[in-house]
């Protein structure tokens, strides 16, 4: 390599270089104008007008005739020339210790390795301006082993540097093609990495490619050698390994940022604890892994208004294992589609318990892989609202969390659940969800094989589920204020205890025509409340065979509800031991007349109650005569008998129950 020649020259000049001058030529005319010329010589002239040699930056890099200059900004002389890699480092190192400015004129430019890098800034209060039509290129053949090298390295992970600006419109290019052979290891040369200990540092209006590395890598340590106040904006990263990430990092601006084809990676990576980050307006397409990675225990961030379109998957929350987990985080107001690895948004499996406090609100979510939104176990404090999720080839949400809420979400088309609930090791409240056309339930929750916490399902509108509109499992659920209607099978079907089921409107269900389709069906549970519902139907042709279905419940109450316009009835009652049905309209639990009985001793009647499974109890028979005597009842499922001691003329009054 060339080393780069430095020139003494104060004052404006005009030079003509020609190649056909012999070397004594060359020399006269460098000690003519006090400059010493470099021994490889341009093939065509050089031509430096006066009027354009001073710029008011530091340092101005700019190319002719295949070599590199760098002239003073102030006075306009030639201060050096050489290699590229060597103009730009001189320029860099010979700023002076208050700071500076260098420009790196439209050109293309070779860099070489030097060490583990190519240019190094070591200064603070340093701006390196690349301008449009500057490409810095990586040379071929410049590493070829495993490493984690860069092109430009801010610090040497030792020396405290501040205030550093890298700007564009002009390019870095990797050259990752010719810089990594096959066979020869996990290569990771990033473009632009920025050292522990250094703060302040502004990248915006760059474009970098093909870096077998990150595009930008940010890489503090833990403790005092954190990078701090690091912005990076308005870039165009392409062909990239990853395009950017940062580790041991605070105060993180990265915005507006166009990320596509990353070749093994992420987008964009928060990761090792960093603090006080935002991640906003970046569009990433074609990530090789997600658009957005949140990894070991980067808290405190915000994910806000990015399009994430064709990447394996949409935002990851990937601490999984006994990795620290991702707290205090918001998800908000994406742009997630065609995804083709993952879902839309993942909180991975973790078993340090550690994933908290993270929200999920306001995302566009289509054409996953395959669910929206997927909490993994060891989650709590989770808050999934107001997010729109469609045309998802699994479930829109699937929560097997702690604890947290789903809320005003609106889901349609999935090819299975809408919201899928595995586990809640606390609390979970579903709420104000509009649910519509999926190929299964609307709402699944419950497994036979996890705890349970307590599950309220609230306010949900639910239509035209592929299964039942809400289905419990073996859990406790509070079901209560929802709309459920047109779904193939049931409205509502819970198999759990200890729950509530009130003020639900389940209507027109049963769309299969399936035998004994109902509004609400509970089955096996204990200690349940099936209060105030409405389950009726009031198609030209109905659908919905039952208003409530009680199969097997024991010890439970069903009161209250209204129950109308089904196809065979209101309630089918094959309810267990302990089980009270009353007071609800459309089903005769409770009548009531009076009867006579003429010159005899018995008198038989119609009851009128509902009572195909269950006992007749006659509670009153009160006489208009005492003459009458004691009496004795018996009773079918249509008729009571009384019979009295004494015969004769008499009149009695009778109120008859089925609890």
């Amino acid at each position: 390599m060339t080393e780069p020649q430095e020139t003494g020259t104060k004052r404006k000049i005009k030079f003509t270089y020609v190649i056909s001058a012999i070397a004594i030529s060359c020399l006269m005319i460098g000690t003519a104008f006090g400059m010493m010329i470099s021994a490889t010589t341009p093939s065509t002239p050089t031509v430096i007008e006066p009027g354009s040699m001073v710029s008011g930056h530091s340092f101005v890099v700019f190319q002719s005739d295949g070599s590199s200059y760098a002239k003073n900004g102030s006075s306009g002389a030639i201060a050096a020339f050489g290699n590229s890699t060597y103009i730009i480092q001189w320029a860099l190192t010979n700023i002076p210790s208050s700071g500076g400015t260098v420009v790196v004129q439209a050109g293309n430019y070779p860099i070489t390795r030097m060490g583990s890098f190519s240019i190094r800034i070591l200064k603070s209060n340093i701006h390196l301006e690349l301008q449009a039509g500057a490409l810095l290129r990586l040379a071929d053949s410049q590493w070829s082993a495993p490493t984690t090298d860069s092109i430009i390295q801010i610090g040497d992970a030792s020396t405290t540097v501040s205030n550093i600006t890298i700007s564009g419109p002009g390019v870095i290019d990797g050259n990752e093609a010719n810089n990594h052979p096959p066979g020869t290891g996990d290569l990771w040369v990033a473009a632009v990495k920025i050292t522990s200990h250094v703060s302040d540092v502004h990248i915006f209006n760059l474009g970098i490619r093909s870096s077998s590395g990150d595009a930008i890598w940010v890489y503090g340590e833990s403790g005092a050698g954190r990078c701090r106040g690091i912005s990076i904006q308005n870039c165009i990263l392409s062909g990239n390994r990853e395009g950017i990430l940062f580790e041991y990092a605070d105060d993180v601006t990265i915005s507006d940022n166009w990320i596509y084809d990353t070749i093994a990676q992420d987008g964009i990576e928060p990761a090792g604890s960093s603090q006080d980050w935002i991640v906003r307006g970046n569009h990433v397409e074609n990530a090789l892994q997600s658009g957005i990675d949140i990894y070991n225990g980067a808290n405190n961030g915000i994910i806000e208004d990015n399009i994430l379109v064709n990447c394996d998957g949409g935002v990851m929350v990937s601490s999984q294992g006994a990795v620290p987990g991702a707290q205090n985080i918001l998800i908000k107001d994406n742009i997630i589609h065609d995804s083709i690895g993952h879902g839309g948004i993942e909180i991975w499996v973790n078993t340090a318990r550690t994933n908290r406090n993270i929200t999920i609100s306001g995302n566009d979510i289509s054409n996953t892989y395959d669910n929206g939104i997927y909490c993994g176990e060891g989650t709590s404090e989770i808050q999934i609202d107001g997010n729109y999720i469609h045309d998802v080839p699994e479930s829109g949400i699937v929560f097997t969390g702690g604890n947290g809420s789903i809320r005003n979400n609106i889901i349609r088309a999935t090819g299975e659940h809408a919201i899928n609930v595995i586990h809640v090791a606390r609390y979970l409240l579903i709420e104000g969800n509009r649910i519509e056309g999926t190929t299964l339930a609307g709402i699944q929750v419950g497994s036979a094989t996890n705890s349970w916490g307590n599950t309220l399902i609230t306010g949900n509108y639910i239509n035209n589920s592929g299964n039942e509109g809400i289905v419990v499992q073996y859990q406790t659920a509070h079901i209560i204020g929802n709309f459920i209607s047109n779904s193939y099978y049931d409205g509502i079907w819970t198999q759990g205890s200890d729950s509530e089921i009130s003020n639900n409107i389940c209507k027109n269900n049963d769309q299969s025509n399936s035998a004994n389709g109902a509004g609400i069906r509970i089955t096996y549970g204990d200690n349940l409340a099936v209060l105030n519902n409405q389950c009726f139907d009031d198609q030209l042709t109905p659908t919905q065979d039952i208003g409530i279905y009680v199969q097997g419940a024991t010890n439970s109450l069903i009161q209250s509800n209204q129950l109308f316009g089904n196809q065979i009835g209101s309630i089918l009652d094959q309810s267990g031991a302990g089980t009270a049905i009353k007071y609800n309209m459309g089903w005769a639990s409770e009548s009531a007349g009076s009867a006579t009985i003429v010159g005899s001793t018995s008198t038989t009647f119609n009851h009128n109650l509902s009572c195909a499974y269950r006992a007749v109890t006659l509670v009153l028979a009160s006489f208009n005569s005492t003459g009458a005597g004691a009496y004795t009842w018996t009773a079918n499922g249509a008729q009571i008998t009384i019979t009295v001691q004494n015969s004769g003329y008499y009149t009695l009054y009778w109120y008859a129950q089925t609890w």
